[in-house]
């Protein structure tokens, strides 16, 4: 719904298809390292976005899965392979709650989202973008910077 802004929600998914794709996109582009192959479910088809060589905002998704994505990834950097599966089919979503709050609440007034399906995304298991139990500074911090945040943003 805020495409091209920023990821606010991200939900883990199996598709077998597109895993094929990407395994081919790979392939095709010799690419080895650090990245994640990005699609977007547009009219009824799955399309090709990007491949982002980085890491990207959310890759703490995975610890939500069973596994840490940075973790594999140096194991993979000193041993040449990695430690875990990486397909996991635990399900599993990873959320910045303000702004993905904003987002709801635009979605809302705008008619493009259903109020009990922003209710049942509330209701999953979730990764938080900053708040953590054995660092709440983060989360603090990010919400008294939240008011400048919202007014650059919207």
């Amino acid at each position: 719904m805020d495409f091209g802004n920023s990821t606010t929600f991200a939900e883990t998914v199996d598709i077998p298809e597109i895993v094929e794709i990407t395994k081919r996109i790979i392939k095709l582009t010799n690419y080895t390292g650090m990245g994640e192959v990005e699609f977007m479910y547009d009219k009824g088809e799955y399309k090709f976005l990007e491949i982002n060589t980085r890491a990207w905002k959310w890759h703490t998704i995975t610890d939500g899965r069973g596994f840490s994505f940075i973790g594999d990834w140096v194991d993979w950097l000193n041993r040449g392979a990695v430690s875990t599966s990486l397909l996991s089919h635990k399900k599993c979503a990873w959320v910045e709650r303000l702004t993905d709050f904003a987002v709801i609440v635009k979605g809302l007034f705008r008619g493009q989202v259903k109020f009990w399906e922003a209710i049942k995304s509330y209701c999953q298991i979730k990764v938080s973008a900053v708040w953590s139990i054995r660092d709440p500074l983060p989360a603090v911090m990010y919400v008294l910077m939240s008011p400048i945040l919202f007014l650059k943003r919207y």
